[in-house]
């Protein structure tokens, strides 16, 4: 089974809105949470609904994007119509490698190329650099196969071999999380790992777990 990570932010005290929450001034004291993209809340003036989550956290005169919702264009229209600067954001959190939450980075980072990006360390999703465990299920059963069915015709030494991430994160000023860290004064993120993800309506096999079936999601 597939591992879901994820990020957790933690931060003191919140308050939140829906989708056409005007924005408050915060003051310095305050946590101010903007819902940029959602399919929930009523539907403000100049913004639109769409499947996909983003907010904007103002925290002690700082601001951080925390994801960024599926479609960059209907990000980008709904932060406009909130008249909120992308360049002026101190940082920018993905809480976990679904496209529904990393569509706008793509805009993010065609206007704010530099900003400083917390990531999961994820491989299969968010291209982490990871050691990938190339291990033989009978080791040594590779070595009788023909070469050009082997690793790199076996003149390489696969095991603990580091990727090298590509995609959209792939040149951006970008930090895979593996520890709790604090990145902001009173802003503290908290990388998380689970096995169960969705509702369990295919997996595990009923008669094994019949205590998971349809168990919300248990991850971030």
């Amino acid at each position: 089974m597939r591992w879901l990570t994820s990020i957790l932010m933690i931060i003191a005290g919140c308050a939140a809105g829906s989708l056409a929450t005007a924005q408050t001034k915060p003051t310095s004291s305050d946590v101010v949470i903007t819902n940029v993209y959602d399919a929930f809340g009523s539907e403000g003036k100049g913004l639109k609904h769409d499947f996909g989550f983003s907010s904007i956290v103002q925290y002690k005169g700082k601001t951080i994007l925390f994801d960024a919702g599926t479609d960059a264009k209907v990000f980008e229209s709904n932060l406009k119509s909130l008249k909120i600067d992308l360049t002026k954001i101190e940082i920018a959190i993905v809480s976990h490698g679904h496209y529904d939450h990393i569509g706008g980075f793509d805009y993010l980072l065609s206007v704010n190329p530099k900003v400083k990006i917390y990531l999961p360390n994820d491989f299969f999703s968010l291209g982490a650099p990871t050691k990938f465990p190339f291990r033989e299920a009978e080791p040594g059963a590779a070595k009788t196969l023909p070469k050009d069915q082997q690793y790199f015709r076996g003149e390489r030494i696969i095991e603990g071999m580091v990727t090298v991430p590509t995609g959209r994160f792939w040149k951006s000023n970008v930090e895979y999380l593996t520890e709790a860290k604090e990145v902001l004064t009173g802003v503290t993120l908290i990388p998380t790992i689970s096995r169960l993800m969705g509702t369990f309506i295919k997996y595990p096999p009923f008669e094994e777990n019949s205590q998971f079936i349809g168990m919300p999601e248990l991850s971030v």
